[in-house]
């Protein structure tokens, strides 16, 4: 029988990052806990527990005198003990409800939960938040699936979990958010929005791609980049601004209309119906856009108006095109009307007077 042995092996970015704050805490002789095995390597899981971090299924698995289960202030707690035991959450993550059990029983909490994992706990959350009903896609009783799903009820949506398209529960109401557990491929996300596209193909969908911040500051890592370039396709319109449709392109920051417009175009090739290039970030007495399809190119312009309170333009621009496109007749009807909007919010952003440096614009201008 003939063996080959990999060249390389080892552990993903997030497991080894929870095995590395594992190795932190009991490095000193700290005593610590896992909720459930850090790795799914048992000789690994041995050692750990051999140095002081032992694994256990659930919090009310760990046995320490100094635990007043669910009154972290009763005689005896962690609040009066010397030695508090620490419970390291491992990389996928814990359902609200069991992060805060172990903050009552008065155990050091270290979070090593995967950022990735953190990030689509919160989008879950917000999306719920929203209104949304969620679909998790993913594989049903994994942890990290049980976590975003748990995460987004706690914040009042309803949840479905879907393995694949073909789980799609009948009768969704919009409007409908979408997380991926981490280790999903992207093949099998994309084919779940793609089939909840063709269950609503009138739904206008507006992408953000809120990827760069005011101070040029990099807001999402290249795998993010490029995992966000495959979701293009799938928008009526997307809403870059200058850096971001720089980053896009992995091109230079266009300069002059000239090259707003060559980038429109050539952003139109990765999918979307429509490009809007937002120009805020340009200089010069007027901000002009570049709104882009494959039957027209149009350039809109609006005055600069010389204010420090301008954070949020670029969101708020295109949540108003969102908003207003079910209400207008067309695309070009909805983009204007949200810039006229957009220039008076930013013209009576000054009234405001909110904290300190740049504030925001002021979206109810009309009304008070």
């Amino acid at each position: 029988m003939e063996v080959i042995r990999a060249k390389r092996a080892g552990a993903c970015y997030g497991v080894q990052r929870a095995l590395d704050m594992a190795d932190e805490v009991i490095a000193d002789g700290s005593r610590a806990y896992t909720l459930g095995p850090l790795i799914h390597n048992p000789q690994v899981v041995a050692d750990l527990a051999a140095r002081g971090a032992e694994a256990v299924g659930s919090v009310e698995d760990i046995c320490w005198e100094g635990a007043a289960a669910g009154d972290a202030s009763a005689e005896g707690s962690a609040s009066a003990a010397g030695d508090v035991p620490a419970v390291v959450i491992r990389s996928h993550g814990v359902t609200p409800q069991v992060l805060a059990a172990v903050e009552d029983r008065g155990f050091t909490v270290v979070d090593a939960t995967c950022p990735h994992v953190s990030r689509a706990q919160h989008a879950a959350a917000e999306l719920a938040g929203e209104g949304c009903r969620v679909i998790v896609v993913g594989e049903a009783g994994h942890p990290e699936v049980e976590g975003l799903t748990a995460w987004a009820e706690e914040a009042g949506g309803k949840v479905d979990v879907v393995a694949a398209s073909e789980e799609i529960p009948e009768g969704l109401y919009d409007p409908v958010g979408v997380v991926a557990q981490t280790t999903q491929r992207r093949e099998n996300l994309e084919a779940v929005v793609a089939a909840l596209r063709a269950a609503t193909p009138d739904l206008p969908i507006v992408v953000d791609p809120v990827m760069v911040a005011t101070s040029g500051a990099h807001l999402l890592p290249d795998d993010a980049v490029e995992a966000l370039r495959g979701v293009l396709r799938h928008a009526s319109l997307i809403t870059p601004n200058l850096p971001e449709a720089a980053v896009l392109l992995d091109e230079p920051q266009a300069n002059g209309v000239d090259e707003m417009i060559g980038q429109a175009t050539r952003l139109l090739e990765l999918g979307p119906e429509r490009v809007l290039v937002k120009g805020g970030h340009g200089h010069g007495a007027e901000s002009v856009d570049v709104l882009a399809s494959a039957d027209d190119v149009q350039v809109l312009h609006a005055p600069r108006i010389d204010t420090v309170n301008t954070h949020g333009t670029g969101c708020s621009l295109s949540s108003a095109i969102a908003a207003l496109r079910p209400q207008r007749d067309s695309w070009d009807a909805a983009v204007r009307d949200a810039k006229d909007w957009l220039s008076g919010a930013i013209a009576h952003a000054d009234a405001l007077d909110i904290g300190a440096g740049g504030g925001p614009v002021h979206h109810f201008y009309r009304w008070w």
